[in-house]
């Protein structure tokens, strides 16, 4: 019944896969610049076949890397591992011809850990803690060292120790703003993964609340059958014998009369469509017939009510799905409407060729806090004597076909419901 889906996790990764391709594009361009900084304005004399060697390897995985997310297959956390294990990797062979642990961007050693502590399962951040442990172990034994060209007096030792403080500085500002702006990101990610599924959690627990309602509906439907049509035969004896009543007798008669086959209408409609209702029912309207055969209706069977109503589209045309359901879902919000303020109710719509968005105002006692927290998710009412199922079932269906629901006080007392739904494209049926 739900359009929501549950979050797909490998779409997480693969967003992941995307900012790991970007990283190590940051860190290819970084090498370069910090090769070009040590030999031109340092004199530090590097190994540079080797280390352009290293970088062309980079860009070569990289570009395989572009391709990989062309592919339309799933990135589990073992390819990710996979990725920040080569990135060590890297960074140790690049650190191996750059001086080794004395080289002050060792320390981006920390980085890739974060990431797998961040986005993967913990066994994985201890196999990479290890491996980084390693990988710094090893580099500070063997390694090439960084020649510069200055002499061995104390003032040349004085210049190295300065520029080797200057590189310490510069990598903690390197690896604290790829830290703040990259690991943060992915924890949005992953925040942002845990609220879609509290998002399908609360969806699938209303979805079979309302199967439990429209298995309650159709039995309580069922059972109200015969009562009803007792009243109607009363109410038609009841109009024989008072033939010679007063005019108002009759017609508060005829208004009872009206009300009892209006329920029995929507009951029968209820019992049809109980356990078979489908999106692909019901037929195409244009929008201001729609809407205007939901006020006549609406009108009927609140006749006291005063509604003031303004439609506006931005297009000559515009198709919506009439739906019984969706019909029920907008009386249910214009009910509640007239139930706070029947002498003050505004419905304005307007639309374009996707969507129509309609806003019910009344100048009612407007949303309570309980309400808000409450609101789509179980059945609430603020009536004396209210069940709470019109608005919670109206934001249900409506949501089911693409559309929502939004509620907001007023500033001069009262509440406004939104309602936005989507267009039928007929362009695309043809």
């Amino acid at each position: 019944m739900s359009s929501q889906l549950p979050p797909d996790f490998s779409t997480v990764n693969a967003i992941h896969l995307r900012r790991l391709f970007f990283l190590r594009n940051l860190f290819i361009i970084a090498q370069l610049i910090a090769f070009f900084i040590a030999i031109e304005f340092m004199q530090i004399q590097l190994y540079l076949p080797a280390l352009l060697l290293l970088i062309a390897g980079l860009v070569l995985f990289n570009i395989l890397v572009w391709h990989r997310q062309k592919q339309n297959k799933q990135v589990r956390d073992n390819e990710i591992f996979n990725h920040l294990l080569f990135d060590v990797a890297a960074l140790t062979a690049v650190l191996y011809f750059a001086g080794g642990a004395s080289n002050p961007f060792i320390t981006l050693f920390i980085f890739p850990l974060v990431i797998s502590v961040t986005i993967l399962p913990a066994r994985f951040a201890w196999i990479l803690s290890g491996v980084t442990i390693l990988a710094y172990s090893f580099l500070m034994f063997q390694y090439v060292p960084l020649e510069m060209e200055l002499g061995m007096d104390s003032q040349n030792m004085g210049d190295k120790f300065n520029m080797h403080i200057v590189g310490m500085w510069l990598a903690f500002t390197l690896s604290a703003g790829l830290v703040a702006h990259f690991v943060a990101r992915m924890g949005s990610t992953i925040r942002s993964q845990e609220e879609q599924l509290v998002a399908a959690r609360e969806s699938a627990l209303r979805d079979r609340q309302i199967v439990e309602l429209g298995t309650l509906a159709a039995s309580t439907a069922h059972e109200l059958g015969t009562p009803l049509g007792t009243m109607n035969l009363l109410t038609s004896e009841l109009k024989k014998e008072l033939s010679q009543a007063s005019p108002q007798v009759h017609k508060d008669i005829e208004s009872l009369k009206q009300q009892i086959n209006r329920c029995k209408d929507a009951l029968s409609n209820l019992s049809a469509s109980a356990g078979a209702i489908n999106i692909s029912s019901g037929s195409v309207e244009l929008i201001p017939i729609y809407l205007s055969k939901i006020l006549e209706t609406w009108q009927i069977a609140r006749p006291k009510t005063h509604i003031s109503s303004h439609w506006q589209g931005k297009t000559e045309t515009g198709n919506i799905l009439d739906d019984k359901t969706l019909t029920q879902a907008i009386l249910n919000i214009l009910d509640n409407a007239a139930d706070a303020s029947p002498q003050d109710v505004e419905w304005d719509a307007e639309w374009d060729n996707h969507q129509l968005v309609m806003e019910i105002r009344d100048r009612g006692h407007g949303l309570s806090e309980d309400i808000k927290q409450h609101l789509g998710r179980k059945p609430m009412s603020q009536k004396e004597h209210g069940l709470g199922l019109g608005l919670f079932l109206s934001h249900a269906i409506i949501e089911r076909f693409g559309g929502s629901v939004n509620l907001f006080n007023r500033e001069n007392g009262g509440m406004t419901t939104r309602i936005i739904l989507p267009l039928v494209d007929l362009s695309l049926e043809n």
